[in-house]
């Protein structure tokens, strides 16, 4: 299992509060990331500056959650980030809905030169979902889920998207937005190819400082 961390947190907070947080490449760059995967980002007119620098001079991994339009998608290829996903930026959860956005995925894939290996998509953690993502050819899903579950159904749920997803060998990727003990429960039964590592960090480097965040992240990574 590989961790990457969601820089996303810190992005709105820096968008929000400009004069208290430093820019994302200074930030950042005080970070060691031989554990990591990637480094999460999100797609923001403001922000294209400083994630060209931060996937141009550092060397860790950087993977784009963007939007389906061309503006957005040439953009994104001229930073050429390692790591794409393509999302919906106007949905609260950033999740697309591949049943109505099919076709417009696939349009992308067939005009735009998109590393299949390199791509994921964002979406719900639905079977149906599942399903037409590996029909058009991603591999790579991140996923979004209520958890712990509320009711019996979207337990249920949950765990035929984990079933479907094993079987066509499509690699997932979860864990935002939850804490250490949730993380801890899932992670009993389910474990994804990449967790997603957000809030518990940023809740750790603020109030202890960075290196504690880190060591937080290799406990993770050995622990669980």
């Amino acid at each position: 299992m590989e961790i990457s961390l969601s820089g996303i947190p810190y992005q709105i907070l820096r968008k929000s509060y400009p004069q208290i947080f430093p820019s994302l490449p200074e930030y950042f760059s005080s970070l060691s990331f031989k554990e990591i995967k990637s480094l999460i980002l999100i797609y923001d007119k403001e922000f294209l500056e400083e994630i060209k620098v931060l996937n141009s001079y550092f060397s860790f991994k950087i993977n784009v959650q963007v939007g389906t339009t061309a503006e957005q998608i040439h953009e994104l290829l001229s930073i050429s980030p390692t790591y794409t996903t393509l999302s919906n930026l106007q949905r609260k959860d950033n999740c697309i809905d591949l049943l109505l956005f099919k076709e417009q995925i696939q349009e992308i894939l067939q005009n735009f030169p998109f590393k299949k290996e390199n791509l994921y998509v964002k979406i719900e953690g639905d079977p149906e979902q599942i399903k037409v993502a590996s029909k058009i050819g991603i591999n790579q899903i991140e996923i979004e889920f209520p958890f712990p579950h509320k009711e019996e159904k979207e337990r249920e749920k949950f765990e035929e998207t984990m079933k479907i997803a094993n079987k066509m060998d499509l690699k997932i990727a979860f864990g935002k937005g939850m804490d250490f003990e949730n993380l801890k429960i899932l992670l009993k039964k389910y474990k994804p190819q990449e967790l997603i590592v957000d809030y518990p960090f940023y809740n750790i480097s603020f109030k202890y400082g960075i290196e504690e965040g880190i060591k937080y992240l290799n406990y993770l990574k050995k622990e669980l």
